[in-house]
């Protein structure tokens, strides 16, 4: 079970549930395999990441967790329940005797989560198990020279991957494309929404919330196309505010068009996963580096060593390790130092400032602590009314106080327990991915049936590759080609010169046909 907030604001990083086994107990039921729960309501860190497992091509991508056996209704089996923001499972392709999707039954007014996108995946039989779910229970953690050779790496994919991510959103800037659309004029209806068509599947929130407020320049045809050529649109639940919000409603055909982004990974989601997944393995790279300096320095040696490594690389969370640390050492010039340097270092969002800010009331009471003498366990009446005293709301903060008093065994807590509730309203806030096993690279094209323009989506084209599309009509006539770009798996392809009709639409990577997808088009 996980409870309140779990994860970073974007949903990019956090708590993942992978590997779990799950087995029903003959003697007590088990009602829940997986819950995530809340009673903050849902705002922006509420949850756990969004994304559970991930897409990329190596056996222990998704999530592998092997829930326990199906119950059959109306007892009401609930094997993964989410009540706070939305995300996508990726599961393995082949069962192999194994529950590896969830079995979903719910009361009657809980809605089931849909079924999304088919992805690569592996079995996660018992002679794979140890690729899909390996142990991290591992002595070997390395020298430093590979440690640092394997930091290096993963800083360069993180840049590279930031680095794509700015210059692709919105066209490399948001401001200016958001300014564009705010002080658009009825007259600028079509050359906007061919801009914002242009910069997709690109667009950002910020820029779509915009668009659809702009009802006297963009018309609900023209939202349903800016939206439905950005996947990550309807899984974003201010963007969809806006468009409930709109006085000119969109028909429920135009909403399911949109609606279709549910069974994509968008070109964005594909880059903040790749992100997303480089920051666990530096992550994981770092914790290794603290284990090898715990298991072969002193520990006086080992504590400067880890304040170092992380003050240097590690993320925001580990700062606050990081002074703890040099807390722990009685070296409150560091721990001060490491703390006025992460708004140098960090961009920090209004919920990390107000975070950050509070955690200078704990850092003034630990060092005055140091300062007269007192150890964390022996504070004296003063220093723990102080702490009881102090303002915080900040999470972290409220975790390093509450944490510290009932070290001191001045403070009883009790950590409460939010239960799912079946009886409560639920929308459909989990995806489910399943892996695939085809001997062709994945190629999918969307809207279909489409007017003016289609997403295709095809398997990532390494650099120095190419691959084409050939619209081929009902005489075998080849109607119109698109060459697909090396380092690129999604374009927007526009269609309007193709006449209404029914085409086949023939995927080639590097001169050779790897599959066809029929398309019809309507006007």
């Amino acid at each position: 079970m996980a409870q309140n907030s779990n994860r970073s604001e974007d949903g990019n990083n956090g708590l993942e549930f992978k590997c779990n086994r799950f087995s029903p107990n003959p003697y007590h039921y088990c009602k829940y395999d997986l819950s995530v729960t809340t009673s903050e309501g849902t705002n922006d860190e509420t949850g756990i990441k969004k994304w559970q497992g991930n897409n990329q091509n190596y056996p222990n991508a998704p999530a592998g967790n092997m829930f326990s056996d199906e119950v059959v209704p109306p007892i009401g089996q609930f094997q993964f329940i989410n009540y706070c923001n939305y995300l996508t499972y990726y599961y393995h392709s082949n069962a192999n005797g194994y529950l590896i999707e969830p079995i979903r039954y719910y009361y009657e007014n809980v809605i089931n989560p849909t079924a999304s996108q088919l992805i690569w995946g592996f079995d996660p039989d018992p002679e794979a198990l140890n690729s899909s779910c390996p142990s991290t229970l591992n002595d070997n953690i390395g020298d430093p020279d590979s440690l640092r050779q394997g930091l290096i790496f993963v800083e360069s994919e993180i840049d590279s991957t930031e680095n794509a991510l700015t210059n692709l959103v919105d066209g490399g800037n948001t401001d200016a494309l958001n300014a564009t659309v705010q002080q658009s004029w009825p007259s600028d209806s079509i050359p906007l929404r061919n801009e914002l068509l242009l910069e997709s599947p690109y667009l950002s929130d910020t820029v779509m919330i915009s668009a659809v407020a702009k009802e006297e320049v963009l018309t609900s045809g023209m939202i349903t196309e800016i939206l439905s050529a950005n996947p990550h649109a309807p899984k974003s639940d201010q963007v969809m505010q806006a468009v409930d919000e709109r006085n000119n409603a969109l028909t429920e055909e135009q909403l399911a068009s949109i609606f279709e982004g549910f069974n994509y990974a968008g070109e964005i989601e594909l880059l903040e996963m790749d992100l997303s997944e480089f920051k666990k393995k530096h992550q994981e790279v770092i914790r290794d580096f603290i284990r090898y300096y715990q298991a072969n320095l002193t520990e006086m040696a080992a504590s400067d060593s880890i304040v170092s490594l992380i003050s240097l690389h590690g993320s925001l969370p580990m700062q606050y390790e990081a002074i703890v640390e040099c807390l722990e050492m009685n070296d409150t010039v560091t721990a001060w130092q490491i703390y006025n340097e992460i708004p140098l270092v960090f961009s920090l969002s209004g919920q990390e400032s107000a975070e950050y800010e509070q955690f200078e009331n704990y850092l003034t009471v630990r060092a005055s602590m140091i300062r007269h003498g007192y150890t964390i366990l022996d504070p004296d009446s003063s220093m723990k009314w102080s702490l009881y005293n102090l303002p915080v709301n900040g999470k972290l903060t409220s975790a390093f106080i509450r944490n510290l008093l009932i070290a001191t065994d001045t403070l009883e807590y009790v950590e409460p327990i939010i239960l799912p509730d079946p009886a409560l309203k639920q929308e459909s806030r989990v995806h489910f991915k399943k892996g695939m096993k085809v001997d062709h690279p994945q190629f999918s094209i969307y809207p279909n049936p489409a007017t003016t323009y289609i997403i295709a989506n095809y398997e990532f084209l390494e650099p120095g590759k190419e691959g084409r599309i050939d619209f081929i009509d009902g005489t075998g006539r080849i109607c119109q080609r698109i060459i697909l770009r090396s380092g690129t798996r999604t374009e927007l392809i526009n269609i309007t010169n193709l006449p209404p009709g029914i085409y086949s639409c023939n995927y080639y990577r590097s001169d050779q046909k790897i599959t066809s997808e029929k398309l019809i088009i309507i006007r």
